[in-house]
C-alpha cells in the first residue's frame, strides 16, 4: 500500500484484468502489485480515479484486440 500523510492507504494497481458491467456500474477485476493472483478483486470504476493510466491501458489492449470496450 501507498500512504500519502494523513489520507489512508492506497494500493498501487498492477493492470486491470477483465471489466464487467453490473446492475450498480462498471466494475474492474484489478490486480494489485506485489500481490499474488489470489488477491485480485473487482473494484468499482469510481474506486480507480487514481489509476486511470491502467484503466486506459486496458482499454486500449481490448480495442487491439477487437474486444469491447465499456
Amino acid at each position: 500500500p501507498v500512504t500519502m500523510g494523513d489520507e489512508p492507504e492506497e494500493w498501487e494497481v498492477d493492470y486491470i484484468v477483465q471489466a464487467e458491467k453490473r446492475h450498480k456500474g462498471l466494475y474492474y477485476k484489478v490486480k494489485w502489485a506485489g500481490c499474488p493472483e489470489s488477491s485480485n478483486t473487482w473494484e468499482p470504476a469510481r474506486h480507480l480515479e487514481h489509476a486511470s493510466s491502467k484503466v486506459e491501458e486496458f482499454n486500449r489492449f481490448c480495442r487491439e484486440q477487437g474486444l469491447p470496450v465499456l
